[in-house]
């Protein structure tokens, strides 16, 4: 049996070589478009021991540098260039709650809301007392009118980082709001 090392993943000799291999010196598109090949070669062989060890490695890496460079990536004025990575990694581990985010939260900045919100809902199943997964979950709601779900995520965001309350007061209040001017009673 195969034992993954990802520290070795990451190795300067091992992105030296993919640098050359994939002719290009952003990290993050090398390892895009490794995991890419190795996917679908693991798609025609599926039993392939090698390309299966393989995919396991470079989905590691894949995921490691998506997260090392969520933030920036994000800030960036550039989410369509994400959108691909994002799916990519929800495609291969869908139960991984940053990949789940990593899409909705991209889908968002694109203003695609409907679509945002099934993989913010998915982060939140995998981790329920996670206060941003609950924030961003809770503004899809907010700007998809779905608005008693947005106020009862929010009351949860609170629970999950009661340090929040002044910035989430702000957002219960504004979506207490958008309920009344549409004759909607919050529950609460």
């Amino acid at each position: 049996a195969y034992e993954i090392m990802p520290s070795l993943v990451g190795s300067e000799m091992c992105i030296r070589d993919r640098s050359k291999a994939m002719g290009t010196n952003d990290p993050l598109e090398r390892s895009y478009m490794a995991i890419r090949e190795v996917h679908e070669a693991s798609l025609l062989a599926p039993t392939d021991a090698d390309i299966n060890y393989y995919k396991q490695i470079s989905t590691l890496e894949f995921l490691d540098l998506l997260h090392a460079e969520y933030d920036e990536l994000l800030r960036s004025a550039k989410p369509k260039r994400l959108l691909s990575k994002a799916r990519l990694a929800v495609e291969l581990r869908p139960k991984v709650p940053f990949a789940q985010e990593l899409l909705g939260v991209t889908l968002l900045k694109l203003g695609e809301y409907d679509k945002s919100v099934p993989p913010l809902e998915a982060a939140a199943r995998l981790k329920p007392n996670d206060f941003n997964y609950l924030s961003n979950l809770a503004f899809a709601y907010e700007q998809t009118r779905l608005y008693q779900k947005a106020l009862e995520t929010l009351e949860l965001a609170t629970k999950a980082n009661p340090d929040a309350l002044s910035a989430l007061g702000t957002a219960t209040d504004r979506v207490k709001k958008k309920l009344d001017e549409e004759g909607i009673t919050s529950a609460r």
